[in-house]
């Protein structure tokens, strides 16, 4: 009597159903992903124009004066990095 020799592994078919799923749920959440990161974008960009607004307002009511990006930077209205980002993304004051 032959004893039958047990292989381990995976057959290619195994391989390419797996392939397959990984596949179609890659084409699922890719675009859901780009879709939650815009919008996250788009509400920082928001979020960041109505501090950038709401401090300009304090500014100009405290000193009477015309606010700008650099000068609510220089007199700690709002942080080096609102600034680059504000600066980057060219939001402006109003």
């Amino acid at each position: 009597m032959k004893k039958k020799k047990w292989r381990s592994g995976f057959t290619l078919v195994e391989m390419l159903i797996v392939l397959f799923i990984i596949s179609a749920l890659s084409l699922l959440i890719i675009p859901n992903i780009t879709k939650t990161t815009k919008k996250v974008n788009d509400d920082s960009k928001y979020a960041l124009t109505q501090v950038i607004q709401t401090q300009a307002s304090l500014y100009n009511l405290e000193t009477s004066g015309t606010a700008t990006l650099t000068i609510l930077r220089d007199n700690n209205y709002i942080t080096q990095e609102q600034f680059d980002k504000a600066d980057g993304w060219g939001i402006t004051v109003q």
